[in-house]
């Protein structure tokens, strides 16, 4: 429950990776609604970033720790569609502008 105070370096990447996680959902709202389109952009970068912070996290975990490997595997892959499919919507925002 307080990942953020513990020493432990599992607690410490588990910390990131879901308080990152958590600020997906802001960054895809703001690229998908504002009508500025330097706002968009800026969204989109974040997003590439926060990704990129994502699977960096799992990685990190899966070399540490033999518990939850699978799962952390199975994660990486799926933030690794997500990367995709936020390519090529990134994609469509730049054609459209």
């Amino acid at each position: 429950m307080e990942l953020h105070r513990s020493q432990s370096l599992d607690d410490v990447y588990s910390d990131k990776l879901i308080m990152t996680s958590l600020g997906l959902a802001p960054k895809i709202a703001m690229a998908e609604t504002s009508p500025d389109i330097n706002v968009k952009l800026a969204s989109l970068s974040s997003l590439e970033k926060t990704t990129a912070s994502l699977i960096h996290y799992c990685e990190k975990l899966e070399i540490r720790s033999q518990q939850g490997r699978e799962f952390l595997s199975l994660l990486r892959q799926e933030i690794k569609k997500f990367g995709h499919l936020q390519t090529k919507w990134a994609g469509s925002i730049h054609s459209k502008n």
